[in-house]
Protein backbone atom coordinates (compact mmCIF):
# COMPACT_ATOMS: atom_id res chain seq x y z
CA UNK A 1 0.00 0.00 0.00
CA UNK A 2 1.10 3.65 -0.77
CA UNK A 3 0.63 6.53 0.96
CA UNK A 4 0.20 10.08 0.23
CA UNK A 5 0.56 13.36 2.42
CA UNK A 6 -1.80 16.20 1.58
CA UNK A 7 -2.66 19.65 3.04
CA UNK A 8 -6.18 20.87 3.79
CA UNK A 9 -6.44 24.39 5.58
CA UNK A 10 -3.88 24.02 8.44
CA UNK A 11 -3.27 20.72 8.96
CA UNK A 12 -1.57 17.72 6.83
CA UNK A 13 -2.95 14.42 6.09
CA UNK A 14 -1.69 11.12 5.16
CA UNK A 15 -3.86 8.81 3.08
CA UNK A 16 -3.63 5.52 2.02
CA UNK A 17 -3.82 4.28 -1.31
CA UNK A 18 -3.36 1.68 -4.12
CA UNK A 19 0.19 1.88 -5.71
CA UNK A 20 0.01 4.10 -9.00
CA UNK A 21 -3.20 5.66 -7.39
CA UNK A 22 -1.42 8.53 -5.90
CA UNK A 23 -1.73 11.23 -8.57
CA UNK A 24 -4.98 10.67 -8.50
CA UNK A 25 -5.34 11.42 -4.95
CA UNK A 26 -3.20 14.09 -4.86
CA UNK A 27 -5.10 15.77 -7.43
CA UNK A 28 -8.29 14.78 -6.05
CA UNK A 29 -7.38 16.65 -2.05
CA UNK A 30 -5.79 19.70 -3.98
CA UNK A 31 -9.30 20.29 -5.27
CA UNK A 32 -10.88 19.53 -2.17
CA UNK A 33 -8.49 21.92 -0.93
CA UNK A 34 -9.41 24.76 -3.24
CA UNK A 35 -13.39 24.20 -2.02
CA UNK A 36 -11.81 24.51 1.33
CA UNK A 37 -10.15 27.88 1.38
CA UNK A 38 -12.61 29.06 -0.92
CA UNK A 39 -14.93 29.54 2.94
CA UNK A 40 -11.96 32.06 3.65
CA UNK A 41 -14.49 34.36 5.27
CA UNK A 42 -17.40 31.98 6.41
CA UNK A 43 -14.84 29.43 8.12
CA UNK A 44 -16.09 28.08 11.04
CA UNK A 45 -14.31 27.49 14.55
CA UNK A 46 -14.23 23.83 14.24
CA UNK A 47 -12.44 22.11 11.33
CA UNK A 48 -15.02 19.28 10.86
CA UNK A 49 -17.46 21.99 10.30
CA UNK A 50 -15.16 23.78 7.63
CA UNK A 51 -14.32 20.14 6.39
CA UNK A 52 -18.51 19.91 6.35
CA UNK A 53 -19.09 23.15 4.32
CA UNK A 54 -16.41 22.42 2.21
CA UNK A 55 -18.09 19.01 1.20
CA UNK A 56 -21.18 21.08 0.70
CA UNK A 57 -19.64 23.41 -1.84
CA UNK A 58 -18.34 20.47 -3.69
CA UNK A 59 -21.61 18.19 -3.68
CA UNK A 60 -23.78 21.56 -4.88
CA UNK A 61 -20.98 22.09 -7.65
CA UNK A 62 -21.20 18.63 -8.26
CA UNK A 63 -25.45 18.02 -8.68
CA UNK A 64 -24.84 21.64 -11.18
CA UNK A 65 -22.61 19.95 -13.35
CA UNK A 66 -25.00 16.36 -13.03
CA UNK A 67 -27.64 18.61 -14.34
CA UNK A 68 -25.72 19.89 -16.97
CA UNK A 69 -24.79 16.24 -17.53
CA UNK A 70 -28.13 15.39 -17.60
CA UNK A 71 -29.10 18.44 -20.35
CA UNK A 72 -25.79 17.77 -22.48
CA UNK A 73 -27.55 14.12 -22.74
CA UNK A 74 -30.80 15.02 -23.65
CA UNK A 75 -29.74 17.35 -26.22
CA UNK A 76 -27.67 14.61 -27.62
CA UNK A 77 -31.04 11.98 -27.47
CA UNK A 78 -32.82 15.03 -29.55
CA UNK A 79 -29.19 15.23 -31.71
CA UNK A 80 -29.33 11.77 -32.63
CA UNK A 81 -33.34 11.56 -32.68
CA UNK A 82 -33.38 14.50 -35.82
CA UNK A 83 -30.16 12.70 -37.19
CA UNK A 84 -32.28 9.31 -37.28
CA UNK A 85 -35.09 11.42 -38.71
CA UNK A 86 -32.70 13.29 -41.30
CA UNK A 87 -31.45 9.54 -42.54
CA UNK A 88 -34.96 8.29 -42.98
CA UNK A 89 -36.10 11.36 -44.68
CA UNK A 90 -32.82 11.05 -47.48
CA UNK A 91 -33.86 7.08 -47.59
CA UNK A 92 -37.23 8.12 -48.82
CA UNK A 93 -35.65 10.61 -51.08
CA UNK A 94 -33.45 8.16 -52.28
CA UNK A 95 -36.17 5.49 -52.64
CA UNK A 96 -38.33 7.99 -54.46
CA UNK A 97 -35.48 8.92 -56.64
CA UNK A 98 -34.78 5.61 -57.71
CA UNK A 99 -38.64 4.93 -58.45
CA UNK A 100 -38.43 8.41 -61.13
CA UNK A 101 -35.30 6.91 -62.63
CA UNK A 102 -36.96 3.50 -63.41
CA UNK A 103 -40.39 5.09 -64.31
CA UNK A 104 -38.24 7.69 -66.65
CA UNK A 105 -36.37 4.27 -67.81
CA UNK A 106 -38.96 2.57 -68.79
CA UNK A 107 -40.39 5.45 -70.88
CA UNK A 108 -37.15 6.12 -72.34
CA UNK A 109 -37.11 2.37 -73.48
CA UNK A 110 -41.10 2.72 -74.62
CA UNK A 111 -40.16 5.90 -76.65
CA UNK A 112 -36.93 4.32 -78.21
CA UNK A 113 -39.63 1.41 -79.63
CA UNK A 114 -41.93 3.49 -80.98
CA UNK A 115 -39.17 5.73 -82.63
CA UNK A 116 -38.12 2.11 -84.27
CA UNK A 117 -41.97 1.70 -85.11
CA UNK A 118 -42.09 4.73 -86.48
CA UNK A 119 -38.57 4.75 -88.69
CA UNK A 120 -39.65 1.08 -90.14
CA UNK A 121 -43.25 2.92 -90.93
CA UNK A 122 -41.80 5.76 -92.53
CA UNK A 123 -38.82 3.26 -94.52
CA UNK A 124 -42.09 0.76 -95.67
CA UNK A 125 -44.36 4.29 -96.61
CA UNK A 126 -40.80 5.37 -98.71
CA UNK A 127 -40.71 2.14 -100.89
CA UNK A 128 -44.69 1.87 -101.05
CA UNK A 129 -44.36 5.39 -102.17
CA UNK A 130 -41.33 4.92 -104.43
CA UNK A 131 -43.15 1.49 -105.86
CA UNK A 132 -46.20 3.61 -106.28
CA UNK A 133 -44.09 6.10 -108.74
CA UNK A 134 -42.63 3.45 -110.43
CA UNK A 135 -45.90 1.90 -111.46
CA UNK A 136 -47.30 5.51 -112.01
CA UNK A 137 -45.04 6.69 -114.34
CA UNK A 138 -45.26 2.99 -116.38
CA UNK A 139 -48.75 3.77 -117.10
CA UNK A 140 -48.13 7.39 -118.39
CA UNK A 141 -45.65 6.05 -120.37
CA UNK A 142 -47.75 3.61 -121.67
CA UNK A 143 -50.64 5.91 -122.03
CA UNK A 144 -48.31 8.55 -123.75
CA UNK A 145 -47.87 5.79 -125.95
CA UNK A 146 -51.08 5.39 -126.37
CA UNK A 147 -51.72 8.96 -127.04
CA UNK A 148 -49.38 9.06 -129.70
CA UNK A 149 -50.58 5.91 -131.52
CA UNK A 150 -54.31 7.46 -131.54
CA UNK A 151 -52.67 10.72 -132.74
CA UNK A 152 -51.13 9.02 -135.51
CA UNK A 153 -53.84 6.94 -136.28
CA UNK A 154 -56.30 10.26 -136.61
CA UNK A 155 -53.44 12.16 -138.85
CA UNK A 156 -53.42 8.89 -141.25
CA UNK A 157 -57.04 9.24 -141.35
CA UNK A 158 -57.29 12.96 -141.96
CA UNK A 159 -55.05 12.55 -144.77
CA UNK A 160 -57.29 10.13 -145.88
CA UNK A 161 -60.15 11.75 -145.53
Amino acid sequence: MSTVRVTIGPRTYTIGCSPGEEPEVERLAAQFASYYERQNATRAPQETQNFLIAALIMASDLEAAHGRIAKLDADLDAARHQAERGWDEAADTKAALEARLDRARLAQERSRREVERLRAASEQANSEHANTDTALAEQLETLADTAERVASELEGRAQVA
